[in-house]
């Protein structure tokens, strides 16, 4: 089992977009994978648990894998949560 501990890089927070494309990508992965904020735990799998974490952006967020590719899911999950959105052009 593999842990990480990451920071929400979205000013959204974990919103609906995030959620399914976390979900999206730990479907890849054998790995079983959760995500733990503010003492509650959610799986990756479903959406809707991670919607209802409510983490906000700057908020600190543990993601655990257990599994055959649970290095690769962790870095892949952990990558996504902490990247933040494309700023909009200026000028």
């Amino acid at each position: 089992m593999q842990t990480r501990t990451t920071t929400v890089g979205d000013p959204q927070g974990l919103h609906a977009q995030l959620a399914h494309q976390l979900s999206q990508v730990a479907g890849g992965f054998s790995a079983s994978l959760w995500i733990r904020h503010a003492g509650r735990r959610a799986s990756l799998a479903d959406p809707i648990q991670i919607l209802a974490l409510a983490a906000g952006e700057g908020a600190e967020v543990t993601v655990i894998a257990d599994g055959l590719d649970e290095v690769e899911a962790i870095g892949a999950i952990s990558g996504l949560i902490g990247l933040s959105p494309p700023s909009a052009p200026t000028g």
